[in-house]
């Protein structure tokens, strides 16, 4: 017979919590870009020199963006592992906010291998974006000069 990890209650309010305020916060980021789209475009024109000057600046600010990306794959690393050393998932201690049924074993350790491994190529797409940006930035600042 399957094995059943009951929901939390308050894993589950804790889920809904943060996707709320992370909708709401990139809402009112994506809405304060578009409102001033127009002040950040002139800004950008009248600084282009001293970004192609400090080009480390531009890869600061993309690492800024991809952050919560790299911050959930962490923790998705860390759940993979928990995974594969309890050959259980979820893993004991874990809180889930809907009855899940319990994997144990081999299918428990590729899942976790499986977590691991998407966490993996996440983290090198969003680690990829800042070094890309910074070598477009490298090239236009070597052309200009």
């Amino acid at each position: 017979m399957d094995k059943i990890q009951l929901a939390d209650p308050a894993a589950r309010r804790w889920a809904i919590w943060i996707t709320f305020i992370a909708v709401a916060f990139g809402s009112v980021i994506l809405l304060a870009l578009n409102l001033n789209f127009t002040d950040v475009e002139a800004w950008l024109d009248e600084h282009i020199e001293f970004l192609l000057d400090n080009i480390y600046l531009i890869v600061i600010c993309a690492f800024i963006f991809v952050s919560p990306i790299i911050a959930g794959c962490i923790y998705l690393l860390i759940l993979g592992n928990r995974t594969i050393t309890n050959r259980r998932y979820p893993p004991h201690g874990y809180a889930v906010s809907r009855d899940t049924r319990v994997i144990e074993g081999r299918s428990a350790i590729r899942r976790g291998r499986i977590i691991q491994f998407i966490s993996i190529l996440l983290i090198a797409a969003a680690v990829s974006i800042p070094v890309v940006i910074g070598y477009i930035f490298y090239i236009m600042a070597a052309m200009l000069s």
